[in-house]
Order: C-alpha cells, then structure tokens, then sequence
C-alpha cells in the first residue's frame, strides 16, 4: 500500500496538504443570555414603552392594582443573598441581622448579633432565610451569618470572639417579639375602628382569620359568595395559640364576616408582620 493511504480518510480532491478536511470548530456563544444572566440578579429591569398603544398590549388596560398587592410588594423589594444559602432573594423574605452594641449584660462582648423586625438601611447587614426550622437545626451555625462590612456599625476591630450568639434570640425571642408587635398593631386598630363605615372587600384584601378548621396558613381565596367575587389573601393566625390574638380576630377587630378584612395601603404594617410571623413559624 502506498505511504499515503491515510489521506484516504481524511482527504477530498487530489489528496493534496491544503485539501486536507479541516477540524470543525463550534463558535464561541457571545449570547449575554447565557453569558452575564447570573449578574443580573439585584438589578432593576424595567419595560419602557413610550407608545400608549404599546402599553395596552403589554399589560392591558388594567394596572392589576399592584400596588394593594401584599406578594407584588414582596417580590418588587431589592434583592438580597441568604448569607447561609447564598443565594439571592427578594429582601423582604428575609430577616435582616444586625450587630448591636452590647450593655452590661455581656461584660467582655463589644457586640450582639440580632435579628430586626423593622429593616433599616446600612452597609453593616446580613440576611438570611425567614425560617425558624433553620435556626433550629445544627447549621449554618450563628457565626457564618455575622455581616461582613461593620464599619457603620460604630464598633471598630472586632472579632467574632467579641460577638454575642445566641440562638434563643432567633427563634423563641423572635418570634415572641413578632407576636407582641401584631399584638400593638391590633390594639391600636380596635381604637381606629369605632368609627370606620363598613368595608367593602375588593381584590387583593388581606382577611385576618384565627380558624382552627382550616389546614392553611396563608392561601389565595375567590370569594364568589361576594360582589364581584374579590380575589383576597387570607392568613390565619391559629398557628400561633394565643388567646388575646384569637379574642382580637374574633370578636373585636372583626368588621365582615369571613374575618377582619384589612386594606394594604392602610394597614401595610399589620400585613407584613404577620405575613412575616406565619412564614417563619412554618
């Protein structure tokens, strides 16, 4: 057999070195879809569309009453990573820690790291998932959620040594602390509703129920019994087994019949902490 039989399988043409089949090569992707997606996250992004046209097409001639949405409102919040996950989400799913400057109470500690229920802005901030059962199981230990940047916290060289960590302070604390501030909110309500007209339920209410009959915390209902059958979202507290939180739901605040119905724009803070307090608590 001649020398160049290996040609055979390779060649086109006369055989020749430049006819030789060239190895295919698969383009590099420049797709920035696939190239930059994971630094998108924590971005806004939004849709511009001048032409009124255009916005009808897009979003109807509806704006869905976002705004009076209490999930809308949830996901629309800056996006945060989980310090124990890593992974970024809407903050207000979080819980926000912070380093609070320690009293008498811990001599020899400069600092205790703390769970807050009102957020406040700042660079010295961790978060992490708003789950009891996490705080409760071996890990991430209390150390792997201490915020990183202290520099605004007023505390200089610090060490973790130097941190109070105490577990009690994101769960049974926690939750007691939640509790107690629904407990305020709702007191102060019973005052502003002597004298409030009856309500009218439209979409998107919150309806506070204490209702041991029903399996769910948190669900979307239609209620078609009403006019327009209003879409709402009920959360019920019974997981909490409180008797001046049942008698407030029940009896005092209640102002419908399928509970106390609750407008976002008007009672946003009651909404979120118990929204809060039914997610954590799971």
């Amino acid at each position: 057999m001649s020398k160049g039989w290996r040609k055979l399988f390779v060649s086109r043409g006369d055989g020749t070195k430049n006819s030789l089949k060239k190895t295919l090569k698969v383009p590099e992707v420049r797709s920035p879809l696939l190239t930059n997606f994971h630094r998108w996250a924590g971005k806004e992004r939004v849709l511009k569309l001048t032409d009124k046209e255009q916005v009808t097409e897009a979003v109807g001639n509806s704006s869905w009453d976002l705004s009076k949405n209490l999930f809308a409102n949830l996901l629309a919040s800056p996006m945060r990573s989980d310090k124990a996950s890593r992974f970024k989400f809407p903050r207000d799913l979080l819980i926000q820690m912070k380093l609070v400057q320690t009293g008498n109470e811990n001599p020899g500690k400069l600092a205790t790291l703390m769970p807050l229920i009102n957020m406040k802005s700042g660079k010295s901030s961790s978060y992490v998932a708003n789950s009891l059962k996490i705080f409760k199981g071996k890990k991430p230990g209390l150390g792997q959620l201490v915020p990183t940047a202290v520099n605004d916290s007023g505390i200089a060289n610090i060490s973790l040594s130097d941190i109070v960590l105490d577990k009690s302070l994101f769960t049974e604390k926690h939750q007691e602390e939640l509790l107690q501030c629904i407990e305020n909110c709702m007191t102060q309500l019973v005052d502003r509703r002597k004298s409030s007209v009856p309500v009218v339920v439209e979409d998107w209410d919150v309806v506070l129920t204490y209702d041991h009959n029903n399996d769910n915390d948190i669900e979307l209902v239609r209620l078609k019994q009403l006019p327009k059958d209003p879409t709402v979202i009920i959360l019920n507290l019974k997981v909490v087994e409180n008797d001046s939180i049942r008698a407030l739901i029940n009896d005092k605040l209640k102002n419908h019949e399928v509970g106390v119905v609750l407008k976002f724009l008007k009672d946003e803070r009651l909404i979120r902490l118990v929204y809060s307090l039914l997610n954590f608590s799971k």
